[in-house]
């Protein structure tokens, strides 16, 4: 149980760090507001397998839920994206 709390306690002081850091939360908007705009190249096989299981999705809206509390501009960048990418997979 030691072993999940330090886990835990570290992935949350590595997110914690990461949102604090301008620089970072500058890079990873505009990177997610490209790619929402399709300006990036088109998405890996390797992701769009990824996206087929239910657990990913399941993984994104918690990770989307988590965000919204701590910075609601990157949360809804991420909503975003996860919609293109599941609009994607319906097509093909």
């Amino acid at each position: 149980m030691e072993t999940l709390r330090t886990t835990q306690s570290y992935v949350e002081s590595t997110i914690n760090y990461s949102l604090a850091n301008p620089y970072i939360m500058a890079i990873v908007k505009v990177g997610l507001a490209l790619y929402a705009a399709q300006i990036a190249p088109k998405t890996p096989e390797y992701l769009q397998v990824w996206f087929q299981n239910t657990y990913v999705k399941l993984i994104a809206i918690a990770t989307i839920a988590y965000l919204g509390e701590k910075d609601i501009q990157l949360a809804i960048l991420i909503a975003i994206v996860v919609g293109i990418q599941t609009t994607i997979l319906l097509r093909h």
